[in-house]
């Protein structure tokens, strides 16, 4: 009987893929980028259906104009805003600078916490219930920072594929209480096998609700 050995860091490389960090006014604005467009179109043939009639071609020009100039402007700043996480780094994207890369030692706190806390029994872990949220250092003063939480602290979700490396490197700080040195073959190794049930020891591990209004949240450092 042949004894499986467990997969090293090299023969299963998580695909890095970025995550977007959309919200509901970048479908908000496409839908009405939608809408402009039919409302150009209805005023191009000229028809009166219903009794409706079409607005003139000029005024219907300057709001498809200032439409698609606030869908693009919209699409351009959430593109510049996502995360990339790699084994041993990731990048969080800036608005007018490019990205920032970070070690995860440089976290200063992450939580894991479900989405619907009162929905969630204590016995039960569903990955897809649960999110991760991370909080990095940065130079901007700490009053600002307190209105812009934005700006330090990011939130993904826990079952994402594209945070693989994200959710293995917290499965190993909340069993090891440290991080993954990828230059040490034992550490990649045990990264390697939180690539596949990483995300559970989030959920079982990451979160311990002491009281229906604390939650736990692991400091990292």
């Amino acid at each position: 009987m042949e004894l499986s050995t467990p997969p090293m860091l090299e023969e299963i490389p998580p695909r890095a893929r970025r995550v977007w960090k959309r919200n509901n006014f970048y479908a908000e604005t496409h839908f009405v980028l939608f809408l402009a467009f039919c409302v150009f179109f209805y005023a191009l043939v000229g028809w009166s259906v219903l009794g409706v009639t079409p607005m003139s071609r000029r005024d219907a020009s300057i709001m498809l104009g200032i439409v698609a100039a606030i869908t693009f402007a919209t699409r351009w700043y959430c593109r510049r805003r996502y995360l990339l996480f790699n084994p041993d780094s990731f990048y969080i994207g800036r608005i007018f600078l490019p990205a920032k890369k970070y070690s995860y030692s440089d976290i200063e706190e992450f939580c894991v916490f479900p989405k619907n806390p009162e929905q969630i029994k204590p016995t039960f872990y569903e990955p897809s219930q649960w999110q991760i949220e991370i909080k990095v250092p940065s130079r901007i003063p700490p009053n600002l920072a307190q209105h812009m939480p934005w700006l330090r602290r990011h939130i993904v979700a826990v079952h994402d594929e594209r945070v693989v490396c994200l959710t293995s490197q917290v499965a190993f700080y909340l069993e090891q209480e440290r991080w993954a040195d990828l230059r040490s073959p034992a550490d990649r190794e045990k990264l390697a096998e939180y690539f596949t049930n990483g995300n559970v020891v989030c959920t079982s591990l990451g979160y311990k609700p002491v009281s229906k209004e604390q939650t736990h949240v692991a400091s990292a450092r």
